[in-house]
């Protein structure tokens, strides 16, 4: 019965501080074998935060339930399908066009240090540089083994029909943050909460 209520749209939580504040958009659960994010954005204490506009957006909320990378409903990859005219990316598009900033949450399969064919453990970005750089020198503040330190990644080829395509026609800034999957879930989640809080420090004393 879900599926024919939620499948076909994202999840929408606004926490809106006032005009004049920068617009940020945190895109979770995109796919639904990718949970350590969403479950840290999610669940994030930001009473404190006063002087950003934080939207989240949960992409797949049926493909997490169910833990498949894809829309469980319509079998489609959703990082795919932007710039395509499917409903349910252009809730995500009209989410993007009204922030400031885009923070992109997913995770990697292997470590990119060990393995250049996964690009877990790695931020990238197109137009936002300072940001993630800023973000991973903080989250390797707390990782002591060399192999499983975050990297700037920035080298692989934009993938056509995904968000950081989307994000970087329509001129706004985005950051691609891929944790690893094989690390416990409870390890990505903890990484997780730092990039949020590195996210949110950096841009409050901007």
């Amino acid at each position: 019965m879900y599926k024919n209520i939620i499948c076909n749209r994202p999840e929408i939580r606004e926490m809106y501080r006032g005009s004049g504040f920068l617009n940020i958009l945190f895109v979770t659960g995109t796919h639904g074998d990718e949970p350590a994010g969403d479950i840290a954005v999610q669940n994030y204490n930001y009473n404190d935060v006063y002087d950003l506009n934080i939207t989240i957006c949960r992409v797949n909320p049926c493909g997490l339930i169910e833990n498949t990378r894809h829309n469980p409903n319509t079998k489609l990859d959703i990082n795919r399908e932007y710039g395509t005219n499917n409903r349910h990316n252009n809730i995500v598009e009209e989410l993007v066009m009204k922030s400031d900033m885009v923070f992109d949450f997913h995770e990697g399969w292997d470590y990119h240090i060990v393995n250049n064919a996964s690009i877990g453990s790695t931020l990238s970005s197109p137009n936002n540089i300072n940001i993630a750089h800023y973000i991973i020198n903080q989250v390797n503040n707390y990782i002591h083994d060399p192999n499983k330190k975050f990297i700037f990644e920035n080298n692989k080829p934009l993938i056509k029909g995904s968000l950081k395509e989307f994000c970087l026609k329509v001129n706004k800034k985005y950051v691609l943050i891929e944790t690893t999957r094989i690390e416990e879930l409870e390890t990505r989640i903890y990484k997780n909460n730092i990039i949020i809080k590195s996210i949110i420090d950096y841009l409050s004393s901007s």
